[in-house]
Order: structure tokens, then sequence, then C-alpha cells
């Protein structure tokens, strides 16, 4: 896939069962080995996915062990090229972009700011999370996908969205050379 550049939108997202939701067997069994924290939610518990999205309607997504600095940012340095336009929330992972030859802007939700004017242009991550969005509605339908199968479920979304503009045959044929030419 080529490079993004131009206005890119980087937010990361955490896909997993509320932990509520969870069956109290299970509740019980986090609590015990510390696995979730009073007040922090389950994170731990749920898959971290970061994505991409040009201002264009094209979006890249990946499963990520974590998103520490190195992670979110080694992604960044191999998807977007240098010298674009790049925002993010305020995530402290995204802390030094400017520095790596990155235009950054930051949307700081904490602040309940989501679009920023800056001169001629609008600042916001609205095109990712929308995504975010996108992906966990379809996620719903499902009732829960291991942990082992998600890239699957999040890489289909991911074609789904960046093909929206193709007629339903062009889809399809597109999808079939991409069955053809695969190999597991």
């Amino acid at each position: 896939m080529n490079q993004f550049f131009g206005e890119v939108e980087v937010d990361e997202s955490y896909i997993g069962a509320k932990f509520k939701n969870t069956r109290k067997k299970n509740r019980d069994y986090y609590r015990k080995i510390n696995a979730v924290k009073r007040g922090r939610g389950a994170k731990i518990l749920h898959q971290p996915v970061f994505g991409l999205y040009q201002g264009n309607g094209r979006v890249y997504v990946e499963s990520i062990k974590d998103a520490e600095k190195k992670t979110l940012q080694d992604i960044i340095k191999g998807k977007i090229m240098l010298e674009s336009d790049v925002y993010t929330d305020t995530w402290k992972s995204y802390r030094g972009l400017k520095r790596e030859g990155y235009r950054h802007e930051v949307i700081d939700h904490g602040k309940e700011q989501y679009v920023r004017e800056k001169k001629d242009k609008k600042i916001h991550i609205n095109g990712i999370e929308g995504f975010w969005g996108y992906l966990k509605e379809h996620l719903l339908k499902h009732h829960g996908v291991s942990k082992s199968n998600l890239i699957y479920y999040v890489k289909e979304q991911e074609f789904r969205f960046n093909q929206g503009h193709l007629s339903t045959d062009s889809f399809v044929e597109k999808l079939v050379v991409i069955l053809v030419n695969f190999s597991p």
C-alpha cells in the first residue's frame, strides 16, 4: 500500500467486551489476578488497534501489542510520508512527532475540543474515530471475536471501508483477485 501523505488522522482504540458484560466467573478471576484496577476499567483485557485515516477516506488499521511510543511511532514512520500533517489526540505516545519531521497538531478531548480551526484548516480526528465506530458496530453482530481472529475482522472492515466507492461488480472482482492470489 502507498504511504499516507497530506492530512492524516492517527488514533488508537481498544476492542473487547465491557468488563461489566463479562461472565461473573471471569470478572472474579480477572480481579483475583489483578488484571483490572478500580476506576481504570479492563483495558488490559482488550486488544489495542492502531489506525491511520487520510482525508480522502482511506484507512489503514493494524493490531498492536501495546500503545507505547515506540510501537506507534514506528508505524507512523513506516506509513506516513515526512512533512505530512499528522493529527492526534493528547496520548503521550504521540509526543515528539514534530522532531521526527511531521507537522503535528493535537486535539484535546479532555478540554472538550473536537475540532480546532487553524488558518484555513479544520483540525480534528473525527474521520478515524468514525471508522472505530463503524468497526465496533460491525463486530457487535458477531457476539465476540477471539483475539487471535480479531485482525481478520478488522482487516475485512478496512477493505470494505476503502473500497466503498466501488460498484458491487467491481468490489466482487477485486475481492476475487485478492482471494485467488492469497496464500496462507
